[in-house]
């Protein structure tokens, strides 16, 4: 009983632990999270006030908002920010027909459903065909074999009788 319980509470600890490297890995992305969430919010602040040119070439090469300088600012493209609100405005619609399609394609009555149910009556034809096609090819072979009997029969008689004709 001591021994059970013992390896009971280990077990115990075990999870304990487990779920508090989960926390901690929670809780570090979490903090990742709201400094990325940070920049970007100081980012979109300055982009609205116009006061700098930094983009997303900057962050590729490594550098961050904090570093640019007063002296870098330039004042904010009007027709820049329009089209970039057109933009992403367009985007997001094209997103909503994605979605829209994506719904149609793999919903209750979508594509996928449709394309099941006309395979499930393809194969039905196909197995039908296939039984005609049996059925066909066993009474043409029963219709070769009774006429070549029949033509047999008669050049058989044709002969007899010519035979007859030529000894009379």
């Amino acid at each position: 009983d001591c021994c059970s319980a013992n390896a009971g509470i280990g077990d115990h600890e075990q999870s304990l632990q487990a779920m508090a490297d989960k926390v901690k890995d929670m809780v570090t992305e979490g903090e990742a999270t709201a400094s990325a969430l940070s920049e970007i919010s100081a980012r979109v602040e300055e982009l609205e006030l116009g006061s700098t040119s930094f983009g997303p070439l900057d962050i590729l090469r490594g550098h961050r908002l904090e570093d640019v300088k007063p002296s870098q600012a330039v004042p904010l493209d009007v027709d820049a920010s329009a089209r970039v609100w057109n933009l992403e405005r367009e985007i997001n619609n094209v997103a909503e027909r994605v979605a829209r399609l994506e719904q149609e394609a793999h919903g209750e009555h979508g594509w996928g459903s449709r394309l099941e149910e006309h395979e499930v009556r393809l194969q039905g034809l196909r197995t039908k065909m296939n039984g005609q096609d049996e059925h066909f090819s066993d009474l043409s072979e029963r219709a070769r074999s009774n006429w070549e009997r029949r033509f047999e029969q008669l050049r058989a008689t044709i002969h007899e009788r010519h035979g007859d004709s030529l000894a009379s």
